[in-house]
């Protein structure tokens, strides 16, 4: 797949660091907003933006051809299945990851920060753990660090071998609303890094 052929390399002072994917897991003030002229047409201006939202939700977002494989996996907090293609109109962030992995740690802060930011009905970070243990070593990793976006279990790879094998976490994708691949980041970087392709997905239509 040419998933890596978009991967963002930028001048940062801050290292490059990865783990090994199939390593041993056992080793142990936004604006305020504008006021409203007094010679606009207020009766017409929330009509326009229903109308605009009504658009937008009527607007069916379909995979493109390069999109990446959907899948469907259940979050480790509730059980509930997270079905890739149904966030299709949203951009999403998957974070490839796993609980002993020192450089994913250090990502999480940021991922929690743009869920944060961004999450809602336009966005969302998903984190797929490589956890061989599988979710019982990861759910209560998930509630101690306070995890604000969904996260499923790939303990066996067979996901990770379907993007084209993912050979060295923390592997970060930002997918556009039709599931294609912006950019993405292979190891651990700077907050302004993930933001940026998240910025540039969003601005997509």
């Amino acid at each position: 797949m040419k998933i890596f052929r978009t991967a963002l390399f930028l001048g940062v002072a801050a290292a490059f660091v990865v783990c090994v994917a199939n390593a041993d897991a056992d080793s142990n003030g936004s604006a305020a907003p504008a006021a409203v002229s007094a010679t606009a047409a207020p009766s017409h201006a929330p009509a326009r933006r229903h109308h605009a939202r009504a658009r937008h939700a009527r607007r069916r977002y379909l995979p493109a051809a390069d999109a990446v494989p959907d899948f469907t996996l259940n979050q480790v907090a509730n059980g509930k299945p997270f079905h890739l293609y149904a966030h299709l109109g949203q951009v999403v962030l998957i974070d490839f990851w796993a609980t002993w992995c020192g450089p994913c740690r250090m990502a999480i802060p940021h991922l929690i920060e743009l869920q944060k930011r961004f999450g809602g009905r336009n966005f969302t970070v998903v984190g797929v753990s490589l956890d061989q243990q599988g979710p019982d070593v990861v759910r209560p990793f998930a509630s101690a660090w306070k995890l604000n976006y969904p996260v499923v279990v790939d303990s066996d790879g067979s996901l990770a071998r379907s993007y084209g094998g993912i050979r060295a976490i923390p592997t970060t994708l930002v997918l556009n609303r039709h599931g294609s691949v912006v950019g993405s980041l292979v190891g651990y970087y700077p907050l302004s890094a993930y933001e940026a392709l998240v910025r540039k997905a969003l601005r997509e239509r």
